[in-house]
């Protein structure tokens, strides 16, 4: 945490302190409440730089994050990780091979539900040469789903559709959009 934010921090603490201790008579409720919100703002935070780290899935390294920030948070879902980018997922198969990459300004990863969001020029890219550019994505690590609300378009060998509302696979095998446009190759031989 940069120096003027704790001190902020620590200051903000100082003063709901002295006004506590002038309060004097609190109830059992106000002042459990003001322990939980102390307990709150007192959560670890911890803070990286030049991310490097692999995540394990039977045995094998699933899944590689870099970045050259990111802050680590314990919050009551878990522990959220804050990356500021360029960041960098790859995404291997049971094989190791890479199934998929995606690239970003910046990501959290909710590790409890094992969900990345990717925000700012999203850029994903698959293994059989598909790709993705968005603003926003959310890959679900644990059932390999991907999401977007905003706008979204996907390039293929033969294929270049965009539109809203993304809901797919992040190998891109499977996808729907709304609101379509795009063009499309027909294979018109008929042998």
């Amino acid at each position: 945490m940069p120096a003027t934010a704790f001190s902020a921090l620590s200051k903000a603490l100082l003063v709901l302190a002295v006004v506590i201790g002038s309060c004097g008579r609190l109830s059992d409720a106000d002042k459990q409440a003001v322990k939980d919100a102390l307990s709150d703002s007192l959560a670890y935070l911890s803070e990286s730089w030049d991310i490097d780290v692999n995540l394990i899935e039977g045995g094998l390294r699933k899944v590689r994050i870099r970045a050259p920030y990111g802050t680590s948070q314990e919050t009551a879902n878990g522990i959220v990780m804050s990356l500021s980018g360029p960041v960098n997922i790859l995404v291997r198969d049971s094989l190791g091979n890479m199934e998929v990459e995606i690239r970003s300004d910046s990501a959290r990863y909710i590790t409890r539900d094992g969900q990345f969001i990717f925000d700012g020029n999203v850029f994903a890219f698959t293994h059989d040469n598909r790709r993705l550019t968005a603003e926003t994505l959310t890959w679900f690590q644990k059932t390999g789903d991907i999401t977007s609300s905003g706008f979204v378009r996907i390039v293929t060998p033969t294929d270049s559709i965009q539109g809203y509302g993304l809901v797919g696979r992040a190998d891109l095998s499977e996808y729907v959009l709304e609101n379509l446009s795009g063009s499309i190759q027909i294979n018109t031989n008929d042998e």
